[in-house]
């Protein structure tokens, strides 16, 4: 079929519907790219603001350079990653069907995507295990809960979910159909996972579903209800006297709340994504085109949980929110040559970190 098939509009749409799986996808409703847009726009801003916030709030002062913001500055890191560099690629993917980036960028781009989303799994899964131990047993985290020993398990995240996505690296690739409109041309490009057979596809998805995601959700979970049997049921054992117990339990109880409603809105976010993405997997390929709208509204809600989690420490953690002012305080004054004051009129110089120690 040449580039000048003489072919009538009612011919090429009998075409599509017999063979869909031979022809691109038909381009988004302007009304459905703009909402997109609008949407993808708003998130981004948010997150890559937001996220810079964090970074600049633990890395600025050394009183919040603690074993637990270490571990959140890497989530912050992925989270603003997944802003800057993922969702542009997902919003071009969206408007244009063809891919016309280079099979480099299609490979890296997912690829990339994945590591991101394994780092910030590990992370939350040692961010429970590390609590887990630091308040189950205090005795045994108290030689290896150091900053020291956070940033080596964080370099080797990082260099896990690296080698764990590889995979993703090679059924990546650019393949050709008809395109989706007259004249037709042949061999467009486009992005896609590519597998010989369909039990590939059954296989590499439920493996990076199960794996990469529920069971280390089952981990996190499964630890952070060890540790709420242990402050809300059982009261800790310890040397110290009454209020001091009472007050550094309410600390740590108020630690837990802000991480477990990380991983809530962590789940909320990204199990519809990977659910949906494994149920596609038992489709025949070409057989589900209608779906690109329902995955990118899934990779949206997944995206929106970048700019969810500095919300989540702005609320749930005093340190970070002084620190948030302060930080946006020191901007201010920059600019404006004026020392900033908050509503009671002092001149604000500087938090230590008292409250919310456990973290």
């Amino acid at each position: 079929m040449g580039n000048n098939t003489p072919i009538t509009e009612e011919q090429f749409k009998m075409l599509v519907s017999l063979y869909p799986e031979s022809f691109l996808e038909p381009p988004l409703a302007d009304h459905d790219l703009l909402r997109f847009r609008i949407l993808f726009g708003i998130i981004m801003f948010c997150a890559v603001v937001f996220n810079i916030l964090v970074i600049a709030v633990i890395l600025r002062n050394k009183s919040m350079r603690t074993v637990t913001n270490t571990f959140l500055l890497s989530l912050a890191v992925s989270d603003l990653l997944i802003a800057a560099v993922c969702m542009p690629f997902q919003l071009y993917e969206l408007a244009y069907q063809e891919w016309s980036l280079g099979e480099g960028l299609c490979r890296f781009y997912a690829y990339f995507q994945g590591v991101l989303i394994v780092s910030s799994i590990l992370t939350l899964l040692i961010v429970a295990v590390d609590r887990y131990y630091a308040i189950c047993h205090p005795l045994k985290a108290r030689h290896v809960h150091t900053v020291n020993r956070a940033l080596i398990i964080t370099a080797v995240i990082w260099a896990l979910s690296f080698t764990l996505m590889t995979p993703q690296l090679i059924v990546q690739k650019i393949d050709y159909k008809l395109d989706n409109k007259l004249p037709i041309r042949a061999n467009v490009p486009y992005c896609r996972e590519y597998f010989e057979h369909h039990w590939e596809i059954l296989l590499y998805t439920s493996f990076t579903t199960f794996g990469f995601f529920l069971i280390p959700l089952i981990g996190i979970y499964v630890s952070y209800g060890r540790v709420a049997w242990r402050l809300w049921i059982r009261k800790p054992v310890g040397d110290m006297s009454t209020m001091r117990a009472d007050v550094h339990i309410k600390q740590k109880k108020r630690v837990i709340k802000m991480l477990i409603l990380l991983v809530a809105f962590f789940t909320v976010c990204w199990t519809p994504f990977f659910i949906n993405h494994w149920i596609l997997s038992f489709v025949t390929p070409g057989s589900h085109s209608d779906a690109r709208v329902l995955v990118a509204y899934l990779s949206m809600m997944g995206y929106l949980n970048s700019c969810v989690n500095p919300i989540v420490y702005a609320f749930m953690n005093d340190n970070f929110k002084e620190y948030f002012v302060k930080t946006f305080c020191v901007c201010l004054q920059k600019k404006t040559h004026n020392p900033c004051t908050p509503k009671d009129g002092k001149k604000l110089q500087g938090v230590t970190a008292t409250s919310n120690s456990a973290v």
